[in-house]
């Protein structure tokens, strides 16, 4: 789990000035809840949910193939949003609260042309039993979990988290071990560790 992201973006407590027991506890509570909802991908593994939808979807060599895509093209999405936006927030953040969002939404255009991550994510699900709308939030919170818990993985292997042979501020800028962020990503939790292995293999001889 990524100790520095959980605690960076942690709802902060507030302070109750209710001089009624019932009502900050009931406060307590809400806050409590919202904030397992609303991190509950901070986990190190995926959830039950995520992997049944995973494992459905990788059945077969080229199922599998074409979801890690559909996710890799999803990541590229959301950076390149936010590279044209121009935005000054750290790049952290956004990939903290958007990262597969993009699979949730449709646009007339993707639609048509076929294109876009939703449209892809279409493509994959065709033929199979999942609810499509399901499968993208599942698949979104997902993303999100990876990032939290591969950041972690990387940046304690000192592996320097790049963007198209450009590197980024969300790891070392030690160049010995690089692996691309949509890479790292869209892969399986097996084919991770085995790219894992092999950058730090490498980047050791």
């Amino acid at each position: 789990m990524s100790h520095a992201v959980s605690h960076g973006a942690r709802i902060a407590p507030v302070p109750s000035t209710s001089s009624r027991p019932g009502r900050d506890r009931a406060c307590h509570q809400t806050r409590r809840s919202l904030h397992r909802q609303q991190y509950q991908w901070w986990q190190e593994t995926p959830t039950p949910k995520a992997n049944d939808i995973l494992e459905r979807l990788t059945e077969g060599s080229s199922l599998t193939r074409a979801l890690t895509a559909t996710l890799e093209f999803s990541v590229e999405c959301t950076i390149q949003a936010y590279k044209d936006a121009g935005r000054t927030d750290p790049l952290e953040r956004c990939l903290t609260y958007e990262l597969g969002e993009n699979l949730l939404r449709r646009s007339e255009r993707n639609e048509i042309d076929g294109f876009g991550p939703r449209a892809m994510l279409d493509k994959v699900l065709r033929g199979s039993d999942l609810d499509p709308d399901a499968a993208a939030e599942t698949l979104a919170a997902e993303l999100k979990r990876r990032f939290a818990s591969r950041r972690s993985r990387l940046r304690d292997a000192c592996v320097c988290i790049t963007w198209r042979g450009t590197h980024t501020n969300l790891s070392t800028l030690n160049r010995r071990a690089v692996l691309d962020v949509s890479t790292a990503l869209s892969l399986g939790e097996d084919d991770f560790e085995a790219t894992l292995a092999t950058v730090t293999s490498v980047a050791q001889a």
